[in-house]
């Protein structure tokens, strides 16, 4: 079978995005079926239109090394043939054979009950998503705030240590739990969405059917389980210190995060030790071992000067460079221990350290 190498990536681009090497093994394939190819990392599906011409192929393979080929290859045109329990990729002085695994029917949802999701919005939901995604819980067995919280007209992430809250300019009627991943996929997406659909389920579950324009279909199930109401732990108190930073703090925060490059982006920390007319920002690189790598210190002048005692917290530069987009100055509620960023539309909590 004769494929034009560039098509095939295009469509393979667009399912690889769910691939993760921390799935299951069985999570880690492409399944070729008809004149589409399916991707899954277990709780969200990819299923992308074949290039025109290509509807012999039904195999299961190993999605990683299969891509990494089809994408380090300079030839224009392949032939792929199935042959021996091999799928051959076959291009000129190359011929790459990969596994054939036993196959089984790919995913298909469509039996369930969907209704649509009116979005008047949607670039609003997606930034929301995107703002929320770096505050959700890393830890993959903390249920529920390893996700992102839709509940009606607002979004809310924890992860025990920081809330990020919200506001979308419409009510999706909805109350579920989405997983970080659907909010990438959904921002990868931007511009390309045709139509948001809905199955509910029990518990605040159920299953989401993205639509895009070239066809290519998203299936995402809801993290199970009742995410915590968070609403309580934003401070009532009345007495507040506001702290303003100086407008050259965006360029600091882009200098902590070039010298963090290498660290995975959910991985991302910088201390913060506000004092009386300056803060402090420190950020450091550890080696596999343990040992400093390298470390950067830059102060930071406050717009006015403060008569309290300090304080510091820590804080995801790259998360902070969204929020300092949209404010420059937060709250510290000292009886509490609480630091807040916050305008109309969003709100972003965290402790101090003790």
């Amino acid at each position: 079978m004769k494929v034009v190498r560039k098509d095939l990536l295009n469509c393979l681009d667009k399912v690889m995005q769910v691939i993760s090497s921390k799935a299951a093994p069985d999570n880690q394939k492409l399944k070729f079926y008809g004149s589409r190819v399916q991707a899954t990392n277990g709780s969200i599906w990819v299923d992308a239109a074949l290039p025109e011409g290509m509807i012999e192929l039904k195999v299961h393979i190993d999605a990683e090394p299969f891509y990494n080929l089809i994408r380090k290859l300079t030839s224009s045109e392949l032939d792929l043939v199935v042959k021996g329990g091999v799928l051959q990729v076959l291009a000129k002085d190359l011929e790459g054979e990969f596994t054939v695994y036993e196959y089984s029917s790919p995913i298909d949802m469509s039996e369930k009950v969907f209704v649509e999701i009116k979005v008047e919005d949607l670039n609003n939901l997606i930034d929301g998503l995107r703002f929320c995604r770096l505050g959700a819980c890393k830890d993959e067995t903390a249920g529920p705030i390893c996700g992102i919280k839709i509940q009606k007209n607002e979004l809310f992430s924890c992860d025990r240590y920081r809330i990020l809250n919200w506001k979308l300019k419409s009510n999706l009627n909805l109350e579920c739990t989405i997983p970080v991943k659907l909010a990438e996929l959904l921002h990868s997406f931007r511009g390309e969405i045709a139509e948001v659909w809905f199955s509910p389920g029990s518990e605040q579950s159920g299953v989401f059917r993205i639509q895009v324009q070239d066809g290519t279909i998203i299936w995402a199930t809801t993290i199970e389980g009742v995410y915590k109401d968070l609403t309580a732990f934003f401070p009532t108190e009345e007495h507040s210190e506001t702290v303003e930073l100086s407008d050259n703090f965006p360029a600091i925060l882009d200098r902590h995060v070039a010298l963090l490059k290498g660290v995975s982006g959910e991985d991302l920390e910088i201390l913060f030790k506000v004092e009386k007319n300056h803060a402090l920002t420190q950020s450091f690189k550890l080696t596999i071992g343990g040992e400093k790598e390298r470390d950067l210190k830059e102060d930071v002048a406050l717009k006015n000067e403060r008569t309290g005692e300090p304080f510091e917290f820590c804080v995801n530069p790259m998360l902070l460079k969204d929020v300092v987009g949209l404010c420059l100055g937060f709250k510290y509620y000292k009886e509490s221990s609480i630091v807040l960023f916050a305008t109309e539309n969003f709100r972003y909590l965290l402790k101090t350290r003790s």
